[in-house]
Protein backbone atom coordinates (compact mmCIF):
# COMPACT_ATOMS: atom_id res chain seq x y z
CA UNK A 1 0.00 0.00 0.00
CA UNK A 2 1.63 3.25 -0.73
CA UNK A 3 -0.04 6.80 0.22
CA UNK A 4 1.23 9.95 -0.56
CA UNK A 5 0.74 13.84 0.77
CA UNK A 6 1.83 16.44 -0.93
CA UNK A 7 2.68 20.45 0.09
CA UNK A 8 3.41 23.27 -1.98
CA UNK A 9 3.86 27.07 -1.47
CA UNK A 10 4.62 29.27 -4.28
CA UNK A 11 5.49 33.04 -3.50
CA UNK A 12 6.50 35.98 -6.05
CA UNK A 13 8.07 39.61 -5.21
CA UNK A 14 7.80 42.09 -7.90
CA UNK A 15 6.60 39.55 -10.62
CA UNK A 16 10.49 38.80 -10.77
CA UNK A 17 11.63 36.66 -7.63
CA UNK A 18 9.82 33.74 -7.41
CA UNK A 19 10.56 30.72 -4.58
CA UNK A 20 8.47 27.70 -4.74
CA UNK A 21 8.95 24.70 -1.62
CA UNK A 22 7.46 21.33 -1.85
CA UNK A 23 7.74 18.38 0.65
CA UNK A 24 6.31 15.35 -0.26
CA UNK A 25 5.09 12.71 2.26
CA UNK A 26 4.93 9.18 1.59
CA UNK A 27 4.02 6.42 3.88
CA UNK A 28 4.73 2.46 2.41
CA UNK A 29 3.20 -1.10 3.84
CA UNK A 30 7.37 -2.25 1.99
CA UNK A 31 9.07 0.16 4.42
CA UNK A 32 10.94 -1.42 7.60
CA UNK A 33 8.20 -0.96 10.79
CA UNK A 34 9.43 2.30 12.53
CA UNK A 35 10.40 3.80 9.01
CA UNK A 36 7.22 3.39 7.29
CA UNK A 37 6.82 7.11 6.66
CA UNK A 38 9.61 9.40 4.21
CA UNK A 39 9.72 13.12 3.98
CA UNK A 40 10.98 14.24 0.63
CA UNK A 41 11.25 17.92 0.46
CA UNK A 42 12.43 20.71 -2.42
CA UNK A 43 13.19 24.17 -2.97
CA UNK A 44 13.27 26.16 -6.18
CA UNK A 45 14.31 29.87 -6.53
CA UNK A 46 13.99 31.83 -9.75
CA UNK A 47 14.62 35.44 -11.32
CA UNK A 48 12.41 36.58 -14.53
CA UNK A 49 15.24 38.51 -15.90
CA UNK A 50 13.40 39.42 -18.83
CA UNK A 51 10.74 41.86 -16.08
CA UNK A 52 13.75 43.83 -15.51
CA UNK A 53 13.73 47.47 -16.74
CA UNK A 54 16.78 46.73 -18.97
CA UNK A 55 15.12 43.91 -20.87
CA UNK A 56 12.00 45.00 -21.12
CA UNK A 57 11.87 46.57 -24.32
CA UNK A 58 14.32 44.31 -25.53
CA UNK A 59 13.87 42.97 -29.26
CA UNK A 60 15.86 39.85 -28.54
CA UNK A 61 14.54 38.26 -25.48
CA UNK A 62 10.98 38.22 -25.22
CA UNK A 63 11.12 36.24 -21.93
CA UNK A 64 14.44 34.87 -20.00
CA UNK A 65 13.91 32.92 -16.46
CA UNK A 66 16.91 31.27 -14.56
CA UNK A 67 15.97 28.98 -12.17
CA UNK A 68 17.47 26.47 -9.94
CA UNK A 69 16.40 23.91 -7.78
CA UNK A 70 17.11 21.27 -4.71
CA UNK A 71 15.64 18.18 -3.87
CA UNK A 72 15.28 14.87 -2.63
CA UNK A 73 13.54 12.25 -4.56
CA UNK A 74 12.45 8.39 -3.94
CA UNK A 75 11.32 5.44 -5.20
CA UNK A 76 8.51 3.11 -3.94
CA UNK A 77 9.62 0.30 -6.51
CA UNK A 78 11.45 -1.18 -3.53
CA UNK A 79 10.81 -5.44 -2.87
CA UNK A 80 8.62 -5.96 0.45
CA UNK A 81 11.10 -6.19 3.27
CA UNK A 82 13.98 -4.92 1.26
CA UNK A 83 14.23 -2.41 4.25
CA UNK A 84 14.70 -4.50 6.74
CA UNK A 85 18.15 -5.13 8.52
CA UNK A 86 19.51 -8.53 7.44
CA UNK A 87 22.22 -10.76 9.41
CA UNK A 88 24.15 -13.28 7.00
CA UNK A 89 26.19 -16.12 8.79
CA UNK A 90 29.91 -16.22 8.20
CA UNK A 91 33.02 -18.66 8.61
CA UNK A 92 36.40 -17.03 9.83
CA UNK A 93 39.52 -18.99 11.46
CA UNK A 94 41.25 -17.41 14.56
CA UNK A 95 44.68 -19.10 14.95
CA UNK A 96 43.86 -22.94 13.93
CA UNK A 97 40.21 -22.77 15.41
CA UNK A 98 36.90 -22.18 12.41
CA UNK A 99 34.35 -19.47 14.46
CA UNK A 100 31.15 -19.37 13.25
CA UNK A 101 29.58 -15.49 13.54
CA UNK A 102 27.11 -13.19 12.16
CA UNK A 103 27.07 -9.63 10.00
CA UNK A 104 25.01 -7.09 8.35
CA UNK A 105 24.00 -8.23 5.38
CA UNK A 106 21.45 -7.38 2.16
CA UNK A 107 20.48 -11.12 1.08
CA UNK A 108 16.96 -11.89 1.64
CA UNK A 109 15.92 -15.51 2.66
CA UNK A 110 15.39 -17.30 -0.06
CA UNK A 111 17.26 -15.28 -2.86
CA UNK A 112 20.20 -15.66 -3.93
CA UNK A 113 22.54 -13.22 -2.75
CA UNK A 114 23.15 -11.36 -5.55
CA UNK A 115 24.92 -13.92 -7.78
Amino acid sequence: MLLSYLGRVNYSFDDKYLVTASIRRDGSSRYSKGQQWQNFPSAALAWKASNEPFLKQSAVVSDLKLRASWGLSGNPSIAPYATLNQLGSLNTIFGDQLAIGFAPGTTLPGTSGGK
